[in-house]
């Protein structure tokens, strides 16, 4: 993995977090064949990269965040149903 990036948006598309990160690489070169895709050469990525265990950490912490609100509407929507029909 080279480059990861996320947004999350709410409803109306308006943009709430958004994050791009270069992944520091391990014990690897980066081809130039790949450079010609996304421009990010093996020295800017060593300089500039992320460690990439920290951005999954965070891209996890996300997910986590979003799998609660989701439990939260479905039982809001159960609810809805249960007092309704």
């Amino acid at each position: 993995m080279i480059q990861t990036a996320w947004i999350l948006c709410d409803d109306k598309g308006n943009r709430i977090e958004y994050e791009d990160y270069i992944i520091k690489p391990g014990n690897f070169e980066i081809p130039r064949d790949s450079y010609k895709v996304h421009g990010i050469l093996t020295e800017k990525a060593i300089n500039e990269g992320a460690d990439l265990e920290s951005v999954l950490n965070k891209f996890n912490r996300l997910i986590q965040k979003l799998i609660l609100l989701l439990l939260t509407i479905s039982v809001l929507i159960k609810r809805f149903w249960m007092h309704n029909f």
